[in-house]
């Protein structure tokens, strides 16, 4: 598994990746924070007010997105275009406030495989 790989660990059957926040940009695969990669979340990356801030983020007018919790709420969220770097890449996404996790809209358009090693409690994902 070379430099196209992203690798992770299961904590409690939920694979978090490493990242952090570097020039204004959200750097995957390095870094003492977890995002949770979250199949159940179909949009790109949700992160906390704190992550946020340390972002170089814009806005996107009066968009709004609905966004559904394990309750059967739904909250409007607004939506800001930033950057994130996984190696050398840098990739252009959309953020919103809230739990820190990275969706499947996101993982679609970045990865072209995720597998799980449950034993081991590890996971990878194979970059485009």
């Amino acid at each position: 598994m070379g430099s196209q790989y992203l690798r992770g660990n299961l904590e409690v059957l939920k694979p978090h990746l490493s990242a952090k926040c570097v020039s204004g940009k959200l750097i995957l695969g390095k870094g003492h924070e977890n995002i949770k990669i979250d199949t159940a979340f179909d949009y790109c990356i949700s992160a906390p007010i704190s992550i946020l801030n340390q972002l170089n983020l814009v806005q996107q007018d009066d968009r709004l997105v609905d966004v559904g919790d394990f309750e059967g709420k739904t909250r409007k969220k607004k939506v800001y275009i930033g950057q994130v770097k996984i190696r050398k890449k840098v990739i252009d996404t959309y953020f919103i406030e809230g739990n820190f996790l990275l969706g499947m809209e996101f993982a679609y358009d970045v990865f072209k495989t995720f597998k799980l090693d449950f034993v081991n409690e590890k996971f990878s994902l194979k970059l485009r």
